[in-house]
């Protein structure tokens, strides 16, 4: 488990399956001794397992996770996914 920084549910349709849960989560940034940031990004439903997303602060650590996200859900999409509002089927 992960300090969350931000957190969401999403219901997710794959091109050929059935409908399931996916919790979305960001890490609070940690500072490596190396100096730089790492957030965890954890998808799950839709993912295993995620490396930490690296940044030179810990701003761009999120900014970089909340990229890594939305390129994950616009892939499922593009192949034929759907991402819709928990409980209900809007998109």
């Amino acid at each position: 488990m992960i300090d969350v920084v931000a957190q969401t549910t999403i219901d997710c349709i794959p091109h050929a399956g059935d409908r399931f849960a996916c919790i979305v989560q960001i890490g609070i940034p940690q500072q490596a001794a190396t100096g730089e940031w790492a957030c965890s990004v954890v998808m799950l439903g839709l993912e295993k397992r995620l490396p930490d997303v690296r940044g030179e602060d810990s701003l761009q650590a999120v900014c970089l996770a909340l990229t890594l996200v939305r390129r994950l859900l616009t892939h499922f999409v593009e192949d034929g996914g759907r991402i819709l509002i928990p409980g209900t089927n809007d998109e």
